[in-house]
């Protein structure tokens, strides 16, 4: 059926609309809308949003995206052909076997996608493009798309040579430091096939030699920290520099805005140091410190430059926020809302009763805080692209829907009854210290300053030293809280797991390290009493079995071998043996390491250098440690924390148990009844018309 073109404007589709070839959507939204199979050939979506729609199969040949959202849509198997995607924005989408030949991306941005098979043959993008490396056929777009997060990668490997030294090792090839990110792809790929290129050893020795260079002999520079003054009159922000440090010193190799040295204070008011302060420094007047400067140069005037630069970075950005501040009054609530209701939610009586719950909301206030500066930088680079304040305002706003929903749905899974679980070993040497601490001000009320000064005295400095010992209690606890919200919440981002999967396993390795510390902890007092000596081994021990961040380490010279290839490996071996093949050999991975110029099996077999290897992945360092690492001490083997994969196990039932699968159910009751009113609702509107 044909249909004449038409100019729908500011539609909200809960199900597909009537007409969808050549049609011509302005400022509309999909909404969970089924599009399956549909015929979208030809049409123009202008300011469209797409969220959470299911077009599998659907055909967008020759359509255009522009200043478009697409948010965890499935367009798996779509047609995509010769279509045009400027300033569009996607993220968490599903793109597999989807066909995007010929298409053509301008300024657009595709975060966390799920690409695999999909065919961007002849396609072309401008400007910023992201995408996981690897998953596409096309090879025309490698060539032009900028891989962000391999970048970042690459800049770390410029500015850290300890980096450069760490992943070489690891590849045992040397990373030529020259390269763009995508071409440094290419190489690193190439080197991982074939070991014998070294065409770049050379110029990677000599950029060595120039470093170490530089660290033997550094060079001096200096630094301007500047206070900033703020006034508000008439709603409007006022901001100026007033006083601050002029240090000059040395500066911190990976972090060269870190100085240390001696610094001189000059007077508020000033903008800029005078020249006599700098000659103070420079002579080892003034304190010694180590400041973060606004601006870092070899001369005075070459700092005073870059911090201006970077004030009026900062004024911008006040005078942005204050200005979005200014137009919606609601700011707060729209940027950060879960951190508004966590912060309404908090019983201030208790703030100055309980120190776990003012920690608690201390966290929530810095989060916030942290939250927005982030939120107003994303506003100012949409605006830097071209973008009005309103636009950026919005299109970052949408960005935010995501994770503050993931955010919100966390609060509605981690229950008082799941952090008791999750928190045992904290809460409960929270509890511990706090009733020394408040026993030992009870000892102290009943001692007479006057009369008993002296056992007054020691009372006093064990409560202080009691009181130090519990607000650290208090920190940790915290600490913990803090650190596995945002854990849980970027690995379910990252991987498309649902929050209960990914609390269930983040808690469950949270708690096994809460474990372990508790363990060690008694282990070093049992020894205390008995006056035996800790031993190391055994500690070092109890790291490496349950800490991930030492897996990395312990494992980082360790590879595994293609499975055909270890096939063919253990086939052979079985015939010079005159044995059968043992197949359960071929279930577990075969583990080498490099050694003098060939690979060595964690059994002693050794293996050619080219043999096809692989790096061990995140989720395979555990059962790699057991394998290769397995624990010796004794007091380790008596702990109730051993084995490690059947004590993970334990702990993610113990989440569950704690209410997880309830509240999961509960957090997403409220969206489903929404969704479910609103498609009622609009099949009546239809019935209607």
């Amino acid at each position: 059926m044909n249909h004449e073109p038409n100019t729908l404007q500011g539609q909200t589709y809960f199900e597909a609309p009537e007409a969808t070839k050549g049609q011509q959507f302005t400022n509309c939204t999909f909404q969970s809308a089924n599009l399956s199979g549909k015929d979208f050939s030809g049409s123009t979506f202008t300011d469209c949003t797409f969220d959470h729609a299911y077009a599998k199969g659907a055909d967008f040949t020759n359509a255009s995206f522009d200043h478009c959202t697409l948010s965890h849509s499935s367009f798996k198997e779509a047609s995509f052909k010769k279509a045009s995607f400027t300033d569009s924005l996607g993220n968490g989408n599903d793109y597999r076997e989807a066909n995007f030949t010929k298409a053509a991306f301008t300024k657009s941005r595709e975060n966390g996608a799920h690409l695999n098979g999909a065919d961007f043959s002849g396609a072309k993008a401008e400007d910023t493009f992201y995408m996981p490396e690897g998953f596409t056929k096309g090879e025309s777009i490698k060539a032009n798309y900028r891989d962000a997060e391999l970048e970042d990668k690459a800049e770390a490997f410029d500015k850290n040579p300890d980096l450069t030294k760490h992943f070489e090792k690891a590849w045992h090839k040397p990373f030529e430091k020259d390269l763009t990110s995508a071409e440094k792809a290419k190489a690193w790929d190439a080197m991982n096939r074939d070991p014998q290129i070294e065409a770049i050893k050379d110029r990677i020795q000599k950029a060595r030699e120039e470093e170490q260079r530089l660290r033997d002999n550094p060079e001096k520079v200096i630094g301007v920290y500047r206070f900033v003054d703020r006034e508000e009159d008439d709603d409007r922000l006022y901001m100026y520099p007033s006083g601050g440090y002029v240090i000059s010193g040395y500066s911190k190799p990976d972090e060269p805005e870190i100085i240390q040295g001696h610094a001189i204070e000059f007077p508020d008011g000033s903008a800029y140091p005078y020249p006599e302060d700098l000659e103070m420094a420079e002579e080892g007047q003034g304190a010694y410190r180590t400041l973060r400067c606004d601006g870092v140069g070899k001369t005075l005037d070459e700092a005073c430059d870059k911090a201006d630069k970077q004030f009026d970075e900062l004024r911008r950005s006040e005078e942005i926020e204050s200005e979005l501040r200014h137009l919606h009054p609601n700011f707060d609530e729209e940027i950060t809302p879960n951190e508004v209701r966590a912060n309404e939610a908090i019983d201030l009586a208790k703030v100055a009763k309980d120190d776990l719950v003012k920690e608690r909301w201390v966290t929530i206030s810095d989060r916030q805080d942290e939250k927005q500066v982030r939120f107003i930088e994303d506003v100012k680079w949409q605006m830097d692209q071209g973008k009005s304040l309103e636009e950026a305002y919005q299109l970052e706003k949408d960005r935010r829907k995501l994770e503050n929903s993931r955010g919100a749905e966390y609060e509605a899974l981690c229950t008082p009854e799941t952090k008791e679980v999750l928190f045992k070993e904290e809460y409960q040497a929270v509890k511990d210290t706090g009733n020394t601490y408040r026993n030992l001000i009870k000892e102290t009320e009943k001692r007479d300053r006057e009369t008993e000064s002296e056992a007054f005295q020691k009372a006093k400095e064990r409560e202080v030293a009691a009181m130090h010992v519990y607000l650290r209690a208090c920190d940790t606890a915290i600490h913990k809280e803090e650190a596995l919200r945002q854990e849980t919440i970027r690995y379910a981002m990252e991987t498309g797991k649902s929050m209960k999967e990914a609390l269930e396993e983040k808690g469950a390795e949270s708690m096994q390290q809460s474990q372990v510390e508790a363990l060690k902890k008694r282990y070093i007092e049992e020894n205390r009493k008995e006056n035996a000596p800790v031993m190391r081994g055994g500690m070092d021990e109890l790291d490496d079995t349950f800490n991930p961040k030492r897996f990395e380490k312990r494992l980082e010279d360790w590879r595994i071998v293609h499975p055909d290839t270890q096939k063919e490996i253990l086939t052979e071996l079985a015939a010079q043996n005159d044995e059968p093949l043992d197949k359960e050999a071929l279930k577990e991975p075969m583990y080498v390491r490099a050694d003098k110029g060939e690979y060595v099996s964690m059994e002693g077999l050794t293996l050619h250098y080219t043999t096809p290897t692989r790096a061990i992945e995140k989720d395979e360092q555990a059962k790699a440690m057991d394998a290769i690492y397995p624990p010796k001490h004794y007091e380790n083997y008596q702990s109730n924390v051993f084995p490690r994969e059947k004590n993970l196990e334990r702990n993610r039932t113990a989440i569950r148990e704690a209410g997880t699968e309830k509240t999961q159910e509960k957090a997403l009751e409220k969206p489903k009844r929404h969704y479910l009113a609103k498609r009622k609702q609009s099949q009546e509107k239809g019935r209607e018309r």
